[in-house]
């Protein structure tokens, strides 16, 4: 840490958690203290099995239906009422993870790379727009968990489904496209799901 009669600088730094794991690459100013602001610039690290959910625990409960670990470099934007991580280039997941309930999975997906994607908290509403790749796997996730609002959104996507450790609870095989809306009803706040198919070979998995 460096310190003048201007600012606090944070040079280096390095938590470590279990497997866990965030290094500092490039200094960033901490807090101006001729205005008292404080982080006004990225921070980015190199992340190693970075649980996702460890960033969006506070929110709310609901959040806890996604999880998952990242591993390289990320970038991090933090504001007054908000803050956004999203990964630079390209960055391996160990694993994603989307639960109806404790014992359900919408689906595990593990060994994957993110593009294009990034994940914001803003005035306690979370967003995220996810592209992930595995093979011929690609899709994406679009959502938006606040208040008011509860959603999460696969638009039409390729998948080999020997990939995932789970589909709906099952283990399953074969090739084809998929979508989903995961929401929540405005009236009995249960999780619905609304699934449009079209796959070759379908199986469930003994």
């Amino acid at each position: 840490i460096k310190i003048n009669n201007e600012k606090i600088i944070f040079q280096e730094f390095e938590l470590i958690h279990k497997k866990q794991k965030l290094s500092l690459i490039n200094p960033f100013e901490f807090l101006d203290l001729k205005t008292g602001k404080f982080v006004e610039e990225p921070i980015v690290v190199n992340a190693n099995s970075m649980q996702m959910n460890n960033f969006l625990r506070y929110l709310r409960e609901d959040i806890d239906i996604l999880d998952g670990e990242l591993s390289g470099k990320i970038r991090f934007d933090l504001y007054e009422k908000s803050f956004s991580f999203k990964p630079v280039d390209i960055v391996k997941v160990d694993r994603i993870l989307l639960k109806a309930s404790e014992n359900l999975s919408i689906f595990d997906i593990k060994n994957l790379v993110l593009r294009d994607t990034e994940f914001v908290v803003d005035n306690g509403t979370f967003l995220m727009n996810i592209i992930a790749e595995s093979g011929a796997t690609n899709f994406s996730l679009k959502g938006k968990i606040g208040k008011d609002d509860f959603f999460i959104e696969m638009p039409t996507s390729y998948l080999e489904l020997e990939k995932f450790e789970e589909i709906v609870g099952l283990k399953m095989k074969g090739k084809g496209t998929l979508s989903f809306l995961l929401r929540k009803d405005p009236i009995t706040k249960n999780l619905v799901v609304e699934t449009k198919k079209d796959f070759k070979d379908l199986a469930v998995k003994g």
